[in-house]
């Protein structure tokens, strides 16, 4: 993949690794609070980079569709797999008054805005590197790695224990997309989420 991949790919990578929650890190030192209150700057540092990477800016008021083309469908889960991480443990750093908690709070609004532009994004975009639809081929979509599977793994923890704070903030994600505006996107998650609150 680092062979033949992108600038886009390097770059996300790099954003990514920055991205990761310090509970996704083997090497992190859990004990050093200062160490941490940096990595949030840096984490809502990344995002932002990789909101400017990727084109999703709202202040754009024509922005360029999203280098498909340039990014992989083992990137595009490693996203979704981080994004959903980090959206879950910036909520649950979170909490009523701090500065670190504002912090944890502005990333865990960034994921969401994240998530919700680019699930509108993967949904509207059509061009040829297939980013609603799977190819003849039977190869999946962008849109089904970072909306459709992230909702099925969601969909488990909301089922299990949607009381807890994991299923709490599954619930947050997954709104997050449904308000993408996407009409498939948000069949999808109302089909995800309403049963098991029922």
């Amino acid at each position: 993949e680092f062979v033949n991949g992108s600038m886009t790919v390097f770059s996300m990578k790099l954003f990514l690794e920055r991205l990761s929650p310090p509970s996704m890190d083997p090497f992190a030192d859990d004990d050093a609070d200062d160490a941490e209150s940096k990595t949030v700057h840096d984490r809502i540092d990344a995002l932002e980079d990789m909101i400017g990477l990727l084109s999703l800016s709202s202040n754009d008021q024509h922005p360029p569709p999203i280098p498909l083309s340039e990014i992989s469908h083992a990137v595009m889960k490693e996203l979704s797999d981080v994004l959903i991480r980090c959206h879950e443990d910036a909520s649950a750093s979170a909490a009523p008054s701090g500065e670190d908690n504002e912090a944890h709070k502005k990333l865990a609004n960034r994921c969401r805005y994240f998530a919700n532009t680019m699930a509108f994004k993967l949904e509207t975009q059509h061009d040829t590197t297939n980013a609603t639809k799977r190819s003849s081929t039977g190869e999946k979509s962008f849109w089904d790695t970072f909306v459709l599977d992230a909702a099925q793994r969601l969909q488990i923890t909301i089922s299990t224990s949607p009381q807890s704070l994991k299923g709490r903030t599954a619930t947050a994600y997954l709104a997050s997309l449904a308000a993408c505006a996407g009409q498939q996107t948000l069949c999808l998650c109302l089909n995800t989420c309403i049963p098991p609150l029922l």
